[in-house]
């Protein structure tokens, strides 16, 4: 299956993301030998994270699209997020 810009993706396999809702990104369209390209999601410390570029900040595991009620879960997940969104490799 073909993703596109600004569908949610559920991350498949073992990534160390203990959260279901977290588990959901933004996908940016772009996709290279490193994986998926992450416009926003949460990173295996659970850390809200930004891509700065389409290459940047990729998921490298299989995905599937986002069920509705994940998309939600994810979306309340980064309403109650208190700490600032950080860039992808920047503590």
């Amino acid at each position: 299956m073909k993703y596109k810009a600004g569908d949610f993706l559920y991350k498949l396999g073992d990534n160390g993301i203990k959260k279901e809702s977290q588990r959901v990104f933004i996908y940016t369209g772009n996709t290279t030998g490193d994986g998926y390209g992450v416009l926003i999601g949460f990173d295996s410390d659970g850390k809200l994270r930004k891509s700065t570029g389409y290459a940047n900040y990729q998921y490298g595991n299989d995905v599937r699209l986002a069920t509705e009620e994940e998309i939600k879960s994810f979306i309340n997940e980064i309403f109650n997020y208190q700490d600032p969104i950080r860039e992808y490799g920047r503590p």
